[in-house]
């Protein structure tokens, strides 16, 4: 583990087996084969495993707003993203991550610095990458703005049982956080059916890493950095200033903490308040986000190919008059 300062400069810490391994055999048991989860059993896990190490042994005093339990089901995490979105400089906002099994997270770091990445700078970042081999017993710190996605396509088991804590920030600043992040929930609209067709491209190494070319192009450049996304779809509330995305997998919608099995792979709200983006405003998030990213990209394209071919048609234009003399 390096000190505090590689969480500032590089974006990440790990924590090498912290936790023991009755502690994780406690959690893997409350994830059933069915991949549901008995979240009343694993919140203690959560909170005194987890958050209470990661406190102890960096001084800070976090808490998260939300948090989800996944088993190689989180689709939304195969391609290069940051966890939040923010569109001035980069805040005190982590994510925590604790895995039963044995995984590999791939990461770029010091990309929390960088919230939107020059296109010409585009191959030098994807080349500064680097994979984290976690096992269980490890946690992971990490800034959510920093640029990471997982590698399935390694997994030596079936199981890639995971833990993550969203928004973990400090407990005296929480409710200014409560106020300034909107949240993107999916809420009845899920696309569960491209959500399971991920599961399934990620899980090969050609697809996943072709996929994850493509996918890149939003996270890289801020999800709409430029334009200041949060200004168009946070409507009057001006108190809003960064976005925390939710996959295509729904919340709960009843009590999940009864002692039974529930659906795992959701986000679930911890105690704080919370921000949820108005209905209405989910296609223009999408569009400011992810859309407009591509057709500024592929505008420019057409326009260098044009600036080329009217070039090579001079220069040809040129080298005939030449010939004629």
């Amino acid at each position: 583990m390096r000190g505090p300062s590689n969480l500032k400069e590089q974006g990440y810490l790990i924590f090498k087996g912290v936790i023991d391994k009755k502690s994780i055999n406690y959690a893997r048991n409350q994830i059933n084969d069915d991949d549901k989860v008995n979240y009343y059993k694993i919140k203690p896990f959560i909170d005194l495993e987890m958050m209470s190490k990661v406190n102890s042994l960096t001084n800070m005093d976090l808490d998260y707003i939300k948090y989800r339990v996944s088993n190689s089901n989180n689709s939304d995490a195969g391609s290069f993203h940051r966890d939040i979105h923010i569109y001035n400089k980069t805040q005190p906002i982590y994510t925590c991550l604790a895995y039963l099994d044995e995984s590999i997270l791939e990461i770029i770091p010091n990309s929390h610095k960088n919230l939107c990445i020059p296109y010409l700078d585009f191959y030098k970042s994807f080349k500064s990458k680097i994979q984290l081999r976690l096992r269980p017993g490890d946690l992971l710190l990490f800034n959510s703005s920093l640029l990471h996605r997982a590698i399935f396509y390694k997994n030596n088991t079936n199981n890639r049982r995971l833990i993550q804590l969203f928004n973990c920030v400090s407990v005296k600043n929480i409710k200014e956080f409560e106020k300034s992040i909107l949240h993107i929930p999916c809420r009845d609209k899920c696309w569960e059916s491209i959500s399971n067709f991920l599961i399934k491209i990620y899980k090969k190494k050609n697809t996943s890493n072709l996929l994850n070319k493509i996918a890149l192009l939003p996270s890289f450049r801020g999800y709409g950095y430029r334009c200041n996304t949060v200004y168009f779809i946070r409507h009057k509330d001006k108190e809003i200033k960064y976005i925390s995305t939710e996959a295509e997998t729904s919340r709960p919608t009843k009590n999940i903490y009864d002692n039974k099995f529930h659906k795992s792979n959701t986000y679930n709200m911890n105690k704080y308040r919370y921000k949820d983006i108005d209905e209405n405003r989910r296609k223009l998030y999408k569009f400011f986000t992810f859309d407009i990213e591509y057709i500024i990209f592929f505008l420019l394209l057409i326009v260098i190919c044009v600036i080329l071919y009217l070039l090579i048609k001079i220069s040809f234009k040129f080298k005939k008059n030449l010939l004629k003399k």
